[in-house]
């Protein structure tokens, strides 16, 4: 089944651990196998093929020994520039900042004039 984005979490946990369970049996590897390959626990590999939470750096063990670690740039693609920030002289922004409106002027306590 496809996650279309609007599935709460558990469900999607339970898809990813029924996909993740479907590759591993397809590439004739047990759970123990899987396991020690990735260098996780048995019950860390039994706990994300039952759709429960684990640590992310877990997961991505096991996805390398899946082979599975490229679809990454699927899920998080890389940010090229647009071309208006190609051509543009400044540099590019690493972060995010309100600008401050021309003429503001500052408040003040009544008794400070």
């Amino acid at each position: 089944m496809k996650i279309a984005g609007d599935e709460n979490n558990e469900f999607i946990l339970q898809e990813l651990g029924k996909r993740i369970k479907e590759i591993r049996i397809r590439r004739s590897m047990t759970q123990k196998e899987l396991a020690r390959n990735a260098g996780v626990s048995f019950s860390t590999v039994v706990r994300i093929e039952n759709g429960e939470g684990v640590n992310i750096e877990n997961f991505m063990k096991i996805m390398r020994i899946l082979e599975l670690l490229q679809n990454f740039n699927i899920l998080i693609p890389e940010q090229l520039p647009t071309l208006e920030e190609l051509f543009k002289d400044k540099p590019k922004r690493q972060r995010v900042s309100k600008t401050k409106r021309a003429g503001r002027q500052e408040w003040k306590w009544g008794d400070e004039e």
